[in-house]
Parts: C-alpha cells; sequence; structure tokens
C-alpha cells in the first residue's frame, strides 16, 4: 500500500512539476561606420554563467542576491542527496562560483521551490516534502543559518498533497508561505493555501482560496500597507478554461479583493511585485492572446488590482514568463523560457520593458536542447542574474544554470541599413523613410528633432515612431512628396541607446522620387483597310490617382473610333465615365476609379477601339492633348502626355511568302532573300527599315510569338 501511494504521489508531484514547466511558478551619404568610439554598457550580455549539478536531473527555482553580493539558488537534486530528489540550497560568491551547498530530504521526493535571504542573515526555503509530514505530499519550511546549516524545519499539511510554492520574510519577522492544498478541499481539486508563521515557523493562521475547480497559488509578497497579494490561476473563476487570478488579503489573510485576467484558453500567472506606485505587476503566460500557442504576459494593475496595461511578448511557439521585477529604472524585467526564439528546443528568456510595458530589449540563452530561466533577480552593479536549469551544457540530463548578464564593453550603436536606400532613384512619392539600428535604442531620443527630412532645403513635415522589436526608425511624411525630388533624410547624434551613448556620427543620405507620370498611345505601327485595330493610353508608376481626363485627336478621314473602354492600373479597373466627340477626329475622355480612394501603381487608363477607313498609303498621328491626373486629396499630378501614329498599308510587315499569314514560312523565306536563294518580296521588311536582313528573322519569330 505504502509503494502504491508512493507512486500515486510521484505521479501527482509530476503532474505539478510539469504545470510548472509549462505555467506554474560627419555627414554619411551610405550606412558605412566612421570613427566609431568604443563606449560604456547598453544591452547587457552575458558576463559569465554557471552550470551546477551532477549525473542526474538537477534544477534550481528561485535565486536572490545576498547580503555579501553573491547569491543563493533554491531548488532540487537527483545527483546528490538521500533520495530520489532532494531540496538543494547552493551559495556562490558574486562570480557565482560554488561556495557552498546542502541537500536537505530522506528518502523520497523533496523539492525547494522558493528561498529569500533573512533578516539574520540565514536563509529561508520553502517547497514540498513527501518523505515528512502527515500526507502523500506537504508543504515543507525550512530555515537555515547563514552556512546553509539547518535550524529548523516544519511540515504543513494533511492527508493529500499539499505544495509550497512561495515563501517571504515578513515586516513582522516571521514568513508567509503561499502554495496548493488538495487536503482542504474535494480531493482532487486544489486551493490556493496561504500559510502565516512566527519567526520559528510556528503557523500562526492559514487561509484558503478557491471554488469548486482547480485553483492554485505560486507567487506571494508582502504589501506596503502590511497585508499580502497573491499570484496563481483559477479554474473555478474568470473567463477561460483558467485565469489569472490576483488577490489581495489583509494582514491577517483575509481577503479584501480578487480580481481575474483572462480569455477563453488558459492564462496562468506565476509571479507578482508591488510596484513603486502601489499597482502590481504579474508576468505569466497567455493561451488566450498573443501571437503563439502560449505567450508571456505582462500585467500591470493599479493598487486595487485593476487592470492599467498588459503586453504579451512570443512568437509562433511556446513562450513562458515565470518571474518578474521591477528594476532600478522603474521599468520591468521578465524570466522564462522561448520556444519560438534562440537556439535549441527552449532557451531561456530575459525580458526588459519600460514602465508602460514596452520591450526595450531581449535576450535568449542556450544551446540545441532545453533551457529554462525560472528566476530573476537585479544585481547591485546594474546587472541580472537569472536561475533555471539547462539541458544544453553541465553534466547531467539536467544541471542549475546561473547566468549573470551585466557589464561589457561594446562599440557605439549604429545604422544598419536605411531605406530608401542612399542615392535611390525613382522612390515613390507615398514612402516612408527608415532607419534600423544594430541594438535597441532608447525611443525618447528618437523624435522630429532629431530624424529629419528636407525637400530642395525645405523641411518636410511627419511623424517619427520606433519599434522595438525590430530596432527600426519610421519617418512618414505629413502628405505625398513631390515628383521628380531629391530629398535628404538624417539622424543626429541626439539619438542614444539606453546607456545614453549617442550614435558616433550622423546619417544623412539623399534619394529621389520618381519622376513626373508619362501617359502615352501605344498604337500598332500599320494598320490594313477596312479593319479593326486597339491602341492603349498607357500610363507609368503613379501615386493615389483617382480620376482623370484628355482629349484624343486622330484624321477622321484615316480612321474612326468606335468605343472607349476601361482601363487597369495594378488590379483596379479605370472606369470611363465620359467619352464624346467633341469635333471630327477630336473626342473628350474622363475617368475615375471607382470605389476607391486613389489607386497606386501602373498600366493603362484606357483602351481605344479604331476602325480603319482610309486606304493604302494614309496615315494617322493620335494624340493626347488638354490632360490633367488627380490624386485623392485633389491635386494635379504632373504628366506628360504623348502620341503615336498608325499607317494604313495593304502589306502585312513579316509575311514574306505573301499568304497572308506570319509563322514559321516567313522566316525560311526571309534567310533565303538574304541568302539571294529567293527574289525580294514586300512583306520581307519585317521591321519597315527599308533593309532586309537578320533584324527582320527576330521581327518575326517576335511576331509568331506574340511579342510584337
Amino acid at each position: 500500500m505504502k509503494e502504491t501511494q508512493r507512486i500515486l504521489a510521484v505521479t501527482i508531484i509530476g503532474a505539478l512539476l510539469a504545470m510548472l514547466a509549462l505555467g506554474g511558478s560627419g555627414a554619411l551619404a551610405t550606412t558605412e561606420k566612421q570613427n566609431i568610439a568604443e563606449t560604456t554598457l547598453h544591452i547587457p550580455e552575458k558576463e559569465w554563467d554557471r552550470t551546477v549539478g551532477g549525473s542526474e536531473d538537477d534544477y534550481s527555482y528561485s535565486v536572490a542576491e545576498t547580503s555579501d553580493g553573491g547569491y543563493i539558488i533554491a531548488g532540487r537534486t537527483s545527483s546528490y542527496g538521500a533520495g530520489y530528489s532532494d531540496v538543494w540550497l547552493i551559495k556562490t560568491d558574486d562570480n557565482g562560483n560554488k561556495e557552498w551547498d546542502k541537500t536537505f530530504g530522506g528518502s523520497e521526493d523533496d523539492y525547494g521551490y522558493s528561498v529569500a535571504e533573512t533578516s539574520d542573515g540565514g536563509y529561508v526555503i520553502v517547497g514540498t516534502t513527501r518523505t515528512y509530514g502527515s500526507g502523500f505530499a506537504d508543504v515543507w519550511l525550512i530555515k537555515t543559518d547563514d552556512n546553509g546549516n539547518k535550524e529548523w524545519d516544519k511540515t504543513f499539511g494533511g492527508s493529500h498533497q499539499d505544495h509550497g510554492q512561495s515563501v517571504v520574510e515578513t515586516s513582522g519577522g516571521g514568513y508567509v508561505i503561499v502554495g496548493i492544498t488538495f487536503s482542504n478541499t474535494s480531493y482532487p481539486l486544489g486551493d490556493v493555501w496561504l500559510i502565516k508563521t512566527d519567526s520559528d515557523g510556528n503557523k500562526e493562521w492559514d487561509k484558503t482560496f478557491g471554488g469548486s475547480a482547480d485553483d492554485y497559488g505560486y507567487s506571494v509578497v508582502e504589501t506596503s500597507d502590511g497585508g499580502y497579494v497573491i499570484a496563481g490561476r483559477t479554474s473555478s473563476y474568470g473567463a477561460g478554461y483558467s485565469d489569472v487570478w490576483l488577490i489581495k488579503t489583509d494582514s491577517d489573510g483575509n481577503e479584501e479583493w480578487d480580481k481575474t485576467f483572462g480569455g477563453s484558453d488558459r492564462d496562468y500567472s506565476h509571479s507578482v511585485v508591488e510596484t513603486s506606485d502601489s499597482g502590481y505587476v504579474i508576468a505569466g503566460r497567455t493561451s488566450s492572446y498573443g501571437a503563439g500557442y502560449s505567450d508571456v504576459w505582462l500585467i500591470k494593475t493599479d493598487s486595487d488590482g485593476n487592470e492599467e496595461w498588459d503586453k504579451t511578448f512570443g512568437g509562433s511557439e511556446n513562450d513562458y514568463g515565470y518571474s518578474v521585477i521591477e528594476t532600478s529604472d522603474g521599468g520591468y524585467v521578465i524570466a522564462g523560457r522561448t520556444s519560438s526564439y534562440g537556439a535549441g528546443y527552449s532557451d531561456v528568456w530575459l525580458i526588459k520593458t519600460d514602465d508602460n510595458g514596452n520591450k526595450e530589449w531581449d535576450k535568449t540563452f542556450g544551446g540545441s536542447e532545453n533551457d529554462y530561466g525560472y528566476s530573476v533577480v537585479e544585481t547591485s552593479d546594474g546587472g541580472y542574474v537569472i536561475a533555471g536549469h539547462t539541458s544544453s551544457y553541465g553534466s547531467g540530463y539536467s544541471d542549475v544554470w546561473l547566468i549573470k548578464a551585466g557589464v561589457s564593453d561594446a562599440t557605439a550603436p549604429w545604422v544598419t541599413s536605411m531605406s530608401p536606400e542612399a542615392d535611390a532613384t525613382n522612390v515613390a512619392v507615398d514612402t516612408v523613410i527608415t532607419a534600423t539600428f544594430n541594438e535597441a535604442m532608447d525611443a525618447s531620443t528618437i523624435t522630429d528633432g532629431s530624424f529629419t527630412m528636407v525637400t530642395n532645403s525645405t523641411p518636410v513635415s511627419g511623424s517619427v515612431s520606433y519599434d522595438s522589436d525590430t530596432y527600426t526608425a519610421t519617418f512618414a511624411p505629413s502628405g505625398n512628396l513631390s515628383y521628380s525630388t531629391t530629398c535628404t533624410a538624417t539622424l543626429s547624434t541626439a539619438i542614444t541607446n539606453f546607456a545614453g551613448n549617442p550614435l558616433a556620427i550622423e546619417y544623412s543620405w539623399t534619394f529621389t522620387t520618381i519622376a513626373t507620370a508619362t501617359v502615352s498611345i501605344n498604337a500598332p505601327d500599320v494598320v490594313y483597310p477596312d479593319s479593326n485595330f486597339t491602341a492603349n493610353v498607357n500610363i507609368s508608376e503613379v501615386v493615389d490617382l483617382d480620376y482623370c481626363y484628355y482629349e484624343v485627336s486622330f484624321d477622321a478621314s484615316v480612321l474612326r473610333l468606335d468605343d472607349v473602354t476601361s482601363g487597369l492600373i495594378g488590379s483596379t479597373t479605370m472606369e470611363v465615365t465620359i467619352y464624346d466627340e467633341v469635333s471630327s477626329g477630336r473626342w473628350r475622355v474622363a475617368q475615375n476609379i471607382v470605389g476607391a480612394t486613389g489607386v497606386t501603381g501602373s498600366g493603362y487608363l484606357t483602351k481605344l477601339h479604331f476602325h480603319v477607313i482610309g486606304s493604302q498609303g494614309d496615315s494617322s498621328t493620335i494624340s493626347l492633348s488638354n490632360g490633367m491626373l488627380a490624386n485623392n486629396q485633389a491635386e494635379e499630378i504632373p504628366a506628360t502626355w504623348t502620341g503615336d501614329s498608325v499607317e494604313v498599308t495593304s502589306v502585312l510587315p513579316g509575311d514574306a511568302t505573301g499568304d497572308g499569314i506570319v509563322d514559321a514560312r516567313d522566316i525560311t523565306k526571309v534567310k533565303r532573300i538574304i541568302a539571294v536563294l529567293d527574289p525580294l518580296t514586300p512583306g520581307a521588311d519585317a521591321n519597315r527599315d527599308g533593309n532586309t536582313d537578320a533584324l527582320d528573322i527576330t521581327k518575326v519569330k517576335r511576331m509568331i510569338a506574340g511579342l510584337d
């Protein structure tokens, strides 16, 4: 029976661990760098990392900076200790080198999830024990001295499973623990469990929070008013399968209010801190919102738990946030893991935001296997230390991993690319100007004063923005630029990275907008008596064309205009609204874009359908005049208008054989004429240049292929 219970308990503990892993606790014309000086810290880089472990599974879940400048880590080890898994406490110096370690546990599974340095210089750990206590698993609270020697320990629990997830020392000198109880509920459902002890670990009171389904507590902090705030997840309340749950209590653990956050899917919170404005910030993960299967979720509330804003971070795969802290600059740092980015199946992910949750930078750490970051602290030197575990490095299947991201030398920021590129031509008049930097920049320094643009020495008004994900600044002009205009964009050295390091040089580059639009007639060179042909009114690249009008003129004794049909700009129809005869051989045409606010592209305005009424030797010019193009702002688009001409002939150019069609036999005929094997025929001069030569063979081939 004992073995059966042990197997059942290990299975349930394994499920809880899985939930933790899945959701638990001078000016330049180009971008070339010149005279870029070395500067100091900007975005933290990895300063060092350390692995600790043996041949089996070893994990760390919590880290704190100690008063001597080192670090204390709590987790669990299967490589050392007395049982299947023991609580593991590791102390390092300020460079992450192990000074000592201690294991706590018996013959079964024992885990440490949270650690804090206590006011007497020792340490307190909370976790779960299967070896001791009264149930399958109990909350385990362990107090040590400054060398990790156990001073006392306490278990809390009933006949089923109970787990401690987070511990803090209270202002009164005791401890408050949050976790999960299956003993105080209708097993196998769990409730949030809040336990308060005195300084010796004796329970003073406890409270449970929950409903008719599973509700778990993962993180607790003492608040500035002497109460407590808990972050976890609830399946009893909220909108979806599981929602983020924030609970505020008074100093005696009585609930003052609670809030749920989430959508229709699974949403978990794993970490909460009180912010300098007396609100709260929560980190977790969401499957209801964001870009992938699961995204890191950061939620900011006021002091009453009302949401002020939230942000998601992630890609197409699973990305989780396990720990959050408020940083010395008023922003936030999240530690977690990502399967969307990085080098392996899962990488440690460190995300830095400003005080509004906007990402300033992010870093991944890891190799080809699974690497997780569970806890992060800001260090006294302005860096960050992350604790987690790695399967990419170390001695065993999984090792404790401690990473320091901190001070490193780096070059000043520079621009890696610009659009339009320097000296670009034929740039669309509705373009926006972008510049991408080699690293994250301080968005507050990228303004309409530091990112500017002029055309012919006249400043261009516009809006400036910055994308922290791509490190790209954008200048969007207030309106379209002028055609055939030289433009100059400039980035000044007022633009800096987060350490205040400016661009080492000023970047200035020029480009030219597209030339004036061209509207032209494209008609066949020759036509035949009593035949029909089509002439296109073509238009070159144009921006925001909305309507146009023009006149078509031709010799009415040679040609008759039978119809004018709609054109096509890109995939948008340019409808003919008016075409009428002004006088003999002179027609007026008006067109517009129906149901649209302007179209950008090239194509043809209309097709002119003519019938030939002239005879052999007649010709006619087809011309365009009195035309205007207008954009969707009713502004004229400058344009040149050109015509074409046709000649009436009874000889079909390219029909060297005189049989009325142009085919492969005509190629053979032209070759024989060139070789003086056959006499010259009128149709052999396919390109009508007065000669019969190899150019005519090419022309016939193109006619057969339908290219001419």
